[in-house]
């Protein structure tokens, strides 16, 4: 970890988030800035533990398919959470635990959250004057509830983006794959 001590900002861009991609990331002693764009995580799941000094932290989740837990412990300084992900149905989370695991960030004073899915397109969404019974509902008011349960009084912010196509994250076995998840990639 000697070569990546002194590294404060990172931004990735990353087909697919691996636990050993966290542990590693998660243990740089110094890092406070940390923004991430993935396809999804292996085995529809990305688990966050560590990041002892992070202050802020953007993921971007562009597939369906995907769990993303914060767990007991992880990003204790954490003030800034900016999340993005598609969530068309419950599945597109991989049926995993809505609430996130925000709970978790003891430290947290904003959360911004940006749902793509079977939505209406809203700035400013706020769960509580939804009359459908939908995924998204569900998933902003669980979010809501977890913050209610933190100490600090932290602000969370919903949008909401309407997108018909729910695709699914699954693991690429050959390069040429990869072209249909980032067009940007030039092989």
């Amino acid at each position: 970890m000697g070569s990546l001590g002194n590294l404060g900002v990172l931004e990735l861009v990353m087909i697919c988030v691996r636990p050993e991609d966290v542990e590693i990331l998660g243990a740089i002693p110094s890092l406070l800035f940390l923004n991430i764009t993935t396809a999804g995580g292996t085995n529809g799941r990305i688990t966050v533990n560590g990041f002892r000094s992070l202050k802020y932290f953007s993921l971007i989740i562009c597939r369906c398919g995907t769990a993303l837990e914060f767990q007991v412990g992880s990003m204790p300084n954490l003030e800034h959470l900016k999340l993005a992900f598609p969530l068309h149905k419950s599945r597109c989370l991989n049926n995993g635990a809505s609430s996130l695991g925000i709970q978790h960030l003891s430290a947290i004073s904003k959360v911004e959250v940006d749902i793509h899915g079977n939505c209406m397109t809203d700035s400013n969404y706020d769960p509580t004057e939804d009359e459908k019974d939908g995924a998204v509902r569900g998933v902003a008011r669980a979010i809501n509830g977890a913050m209610m349960t933190l100490p600090n009084r932290a602000t969370v912010r919903f949008k909401t983006t309407r997108e018909w196509e729910c695709q699914r994250f699954e693991r690429v076995s050959f390069v040429r794959e990869l072209a249909g998840i980032d067009n940007s990639i030039n092989l």
